[in-house]
């Protein structure tokens, strides 16, 4: 393990030499823009490749050169707590030893609760968006942290800055390293701190102690402030509501036993520690909560909206849903169908008796209603029905689309003077008593 000053004044070099490759890029991109330069272009400018490929280069650069400045000021923040806690570690032992007790026991510190509770807030968050907190690093980034992990438990991660389960795996495991640590020095410690220490220190490398061993089982649950946040978590996405002082006094000790008893492992398969998942807490709390009352009824509740909208679809194209298939409905809903694949279920049944030309409408999402739309309007008008008293089965409304093809509107408005409800109208009255009229004036009987 490189020495202190020896190892910062390696990523000072590698941080100064970033900056001036950078530094290089954005003067020769000035330069080139610049009137009197020998290499000035008047075309170099936003817009053109060369011009932006030469940016994005630059962009690069820059930010390997900020991640070399991040990581120098890590380093040192990071050997600067390690001889702080060392300091530290030293004091209480000679104030231990002066009041008469056993180097090593715990003293009492009136913020350790507070501490406690904020790092295993931190922990189960930064637990659960681990993925996504890998996967919204750059190339640089993901490589930059394998190599860390790499030289801190002295695995072979890949290098070349792209996503992988491995790399979710050890970066979770060092989570958890820094947690306990943390824990146990009563002090909050960034992972980017973390993983300087624990570089200096030597302690995690090799499978030698915590939990870089072989086959080491450790718990994500490991106290009952975090077992509590996680049944909150769930209880909030399931019921809206965080559980109560009497499910938390059955929840947290059953969530406790049950993850000690099926704990996560790691293994080190060809020098990678990988993760062995044990009991899923989430799975393992839904199951509970599943359990009560309320969430059957809530679950009731959901489909209530659901089984409306399927009744108007089944209306809209010409059905009406038996007890029995509302009942089915119902259940597919509650295990987690969705209501797109029944509605379209229900088209299907509509469509059985429907003429192939309809059939491919339906197919395609739309409703009867939809489909006749524009002749059953024109039948409110010519015969003088309300619009919502035509059957969708009415067979002038039928024949309007068949297997020979469509009518136009004009012929199909021509085709209901053919119907028999049409003489009925005050529409049909007014034709004839026109046309008797225009005879009269005809044969001179009317002026």
């Amino acid at each position: 393990m490189a020495q202190p000053t020896e190892f910062l004044g390696r990523l000072k070099s590698e941080e100064i030499n970033a900056r001036k490759l950078a530094d290089i890029k954005k003067d020769y991109i000035r330069q080139r823009g610049r009137k009197g330069n020998k290499n000035y272009s008047p075309d170099y400018k936003p817009g053109n490749p060369i011009y932006d490929a030469d940016e994005i280069e630059f962009t690069r650069l820059d930010d390997l050169a900020k991640e070399a400045t991040a990581k120098f000021n890590n380093a040192k923040k990071g050997f600067e707590i390690s001889e702080k806690q060392k300091s530290v570690v030293k004091d209480d032992r000679l104030t231990q030893i002066e009041k008469g007790q056993t180097p090593g026991e715990s003293a009492t510190n009136v913020a350790s609760g507070e501490i406690s509770e904020e790092l295993n807030k931190k922990y189960t968050q930064d637990v659960t968006e681990s993925g996504r907190y890998i996967a919204g690093l750059s190339d640089a980034g993901r490589k930059l942290l394998a190599e860390n992990l790499n030289k801190v438990y002295n695995i072979e991660l890949p290098t070349n800055g792209k996503y992988s389960k491995e790399l979710k795996d050890a970066y979770v495991n060092a989570l958890t390293d820094n947690y306990t640590r943390s824990l146990d020095f009563n002090q909050k410690t960034s992972l980017e701190e973390f993983l300087v220490i624990a570089q200096n220190e030597g302690t995690y490398s090799g499978g030698r102690g915590g939990s870089g061993r072989d086959d080491a089982p450790y718990v994500t649950i490991a106290s009952p402030s975090i077992a509590k946040n996680a049944i909150n978590q769930v209880f909030q996405s399931e019921l809206q509501r965080d559980a109560t002082k009497e499910e938390l006094g059955k929840l947290v000790p059953g969530l406790i036993k049950a993850q000690a008893a099926n704990p996560n492992k790691i293994k080190i398969v060809k020098g990678v520690r990988q993760t062995i998942q044990g009991l899923d807490a989430v799975q393992w709390i839904t199951d509970e909560l599943q359990k009560l009352p309320e969430y059957a009824q809530r679950k009731e509740d959901k489909t209530i909206p659901d089984l409306q909208t399927l009744q108007t679809t089944a209306r809209n194209n010409g059905l009406t849903l038996l007890p029995s298939q509302i009942e089915s409905y119902k259940l597919r809903l509650q295990n987690g169908e969705k209501i797109d694949t029944i509605q379209s279920n229900i088209r299907a049944i509509a469509a059985n008796a429907m003429p192939d030309n309809v059939k491919k409408l339906m197919d395609a999402g739309n409703d009867l209603t939809d489909i006749y739309q524009p002749y059953r309007q024109s039948m409110a008008t010519i015969l003088e029905i309300p619009y919502d008293k035509i059957d969708l089965s009415d067979p002038t409304l039928t024949n309007a689309i068949t297997d020979k093809g469509n009518m136009t509107l004009f012929d199909f408005k021509k085709s209901l003077r053919k119907d028999p409800r049409w003489q009925y109208t005050d529409n049909a009255r007014e034709t004839v008593s026109s046309g008797l009229t225009q005879i009269l004036k005809d044969f001179g009987f009317m002026g």
